[in-house]
């Protein structure tokens, strides 16, 4: 839904899987709409998993416009502090980008 609701916002959300292979990925992704980015780089030792230290999942990360992390929840915050977290930064990106 967030990601349909913010179709021509400055967003993107990414998914990193942690399966162990990428065919396990590539078969949910054939059941379930999700439709956004998914990355799959060695699964659990993902170069990805490790810099940014998820030990956890869901492991969530809002990064704003610039690259700066401003929001980071281990578990599900809930959609209410999701959503306001992602539109507070999607105002200031469009702001700045006029």
């Amino acid at each position: 839904e967030l990601v349909k609701k913010l179709k021509d916002k400055p967003f993107v959300l990414i998914s990193v899987s942690a399966d162990d292979k990428k065919e396990t990925l590539e078969k949910f992704l054939e059941k379930e709409e999700m439709p956004w980015v998914h990355w799959w780089n060695d699964g659990p030792r993902s170069e990805v998993l490790s810099k940014y230290r998820v030990r956890a999942f869901p492991t969530l990360y809002i990064i704003d416009h610039t690259g700066v992390i401003k929001h980071k929840w281990i578990g599900n915050p809930g959609n209410d502090k999701l959503d306001a977290a992602i539109e507070a930064l999607v105002k200031i990106a469009e702001k700045a980008n006029g």
